[in-house]
């Protein structure tokens, strides 16, 4: 279970949010509940913003999933929407990481642990998520 809630949270882009300073690191691994509170919040502002300020032709855009680069993947991602559904997703996986935590306490293996794989942040600078799931690509 841990090891699917891990590869959950790897599989979100993160790099804005850590930079926002609205995660940090340590929160990927022992998560609070003011961590999670903090995301739920700045997910219902940015849902908000993006009825606010969208138009009609933004869900028009030529955008092709099957031919766009990874800086169009990105620049998606970062969008009022997706950034809310990014934000809403990570919370809900680190209320389930909490939980684990409190539930199975120092049972857990972080990855790499008693094996030749080395321990890695959930946010790899070696992966990137696309607003899509099923888009992933490797860097």
């Amino acid at each position: 279970m841990i090891r699917v809630t891990d590869a959950a949270i790897r599989d979100i882009f993160t790099n804005d949010l850590l930079v926002k300073d609205r995660v940090t690191l340590k929160d990927f691994t022992k998560p609070s509940p003011e961590v999670i509170k903090k995301l739920l919040a700045a997910s219902r502002d940015h849902r908000k913003e993006h009825y606010r300020f969208m138009q009609s032709g933004d869900y028009k855009d030529n955008f092709d999933p099957e031919t766009a680069t990874d800086e169009e993947w990105e620049g998606r991602a970062k969008s009022l929407l997706f950034l809310s559904k990014r934000e809403q997703e990570l919370a809900n996986l680190l209320t389930i990481r909490m939980s684990l935590n409190e539930h199975l306490g120092d049972a857990i293996v972080p990855v790499g642990v008693g094996s030749n794989r080395p321990v890695t942040c959930p946010c790899s600078v070696n992966s990137y998520s696309a607003p899509r799931a099923e888009r992933h690509v490797q860097r």
